[in-house]
C-alpha cells in the first residue's frame, strides 16, 4: 500500500462480527480490548495461549485463543484481520489472500502488507475522530489523538453533545438539518501547531 494513496476513512459496525488477531504483544492486546468494546467476536492466534489469556485478563465468550501460526485460510469469514508488529513475518501470505478475496487486513506499522490502515481514534461520547498519516508516522497520529482527547476533555462537551442528540432524535426528519445548523452556531475550536526545534 503506497503511502501517497488517497485512502478513504470508514467506520465499521463490528457488533457480532468475527475478527482475527495474530499475535499477543501489548498493542495487539489493546486492540483486542477495543474490538470487544465494539461488540466483535475475536479469534486470536498466538505463540503461547496461556500467557496470552493471562495478559488479556478478561473472561469473555467472545474471545477464542488458539496456540498456532496463522494460515491464509484463517482470514476467511472474518470481517477484518489484524497482524501485530511482532508477527509481521506471518503477514505476506495473509496479505496476498486478503487482496485476492477482498478482505480487510492490517499489519501494524507495515502498510505494504495491509489492505487498510487501523487509525488512531479519539472518542468523547458520541464523537469519534480517526487520525491517520497513511503509515508515514504512526507516532504523530497518536500524538494528535492525545491532543484531541485533551481538547475534548472539557466536562461540558459530552453532556452538550448528548443533549443535541436527544433533541435531534425527537424532531421530525425534515427539521433536523435546520436544527443542527442552528444548534452548533458559535461552537469552534482554536488550534495552534508547535513543531520540534529543527522544524520550527
Amino acid at each position: 500500500m503506497p503511502r501517497n494513496m488517497n485512502l478513504q476513512p470508514a467506520m465499521l459496525d463490528l457488533r457480532g462480527a468475527k475478527v482475527l488477531v495474530v499475535g499477543s504483544d501489548a498493542d495487539a492486546l489493546q486492540r483486542v480490548h477495543k474490538l470487544l468494546e465494539a461488540g466483535a467476536r475475536v479469534h486470536m492466534l498466538v505463540n503461547d495461549a496461556k500467557s496470552a489469556a493471562e495478559l488479556l485478563s478478561i473472561e469473555s465468550e467472545r474471545v477464542h485463543i488458539e496456540q498456532r501460526s496463522a494460515v491464509p485460510e484463517d482470514i476467511d469469514g472474518c470481517m477484518l484481520t489484524i497482524v501485530s508488529t511482532l508477527e509481521e513475518a506471518q503477514a505476506p501470505p495473509l496479505f496476498e489472500r486478503a487482496k485476492a478475496h477482498g478482505r480487510l487486513l492490517c499489519t501494524v506499522d507495515r502498510p505494504e502488507f495491509s489492505t487498510f490502515i487501523h487509525p488512531a481514534v479519539m472518542r468523547a461520547g458520541h464523537l469519534a475522530i480517526s487520525v491517520s498519516t497513511q503509515g508515514a508516522s504512526p507516532s504523530l497520529a497518536r500524538r494528535i489523538r492525545e491532543d484531541l482527547e485533551e481538547a475534548f476533555s472539557d466536562p461540558r462537551f459530552v453532556p452538550w453533545l448528548n443533549a443535541l442528540a436527544e433533541t435531534r432524535e425527537a424532531l421530525p426528519r425534515g427539521e433536523r438539518a435546520t436544527f443542527g445548523n442552528a444548534s452548533v452556531r458559535g461552537f469552534s475550536m482554536e488550534i495552534a501547531l508547535t513543531f520540534p526545534p529543527k522544524h520550527a
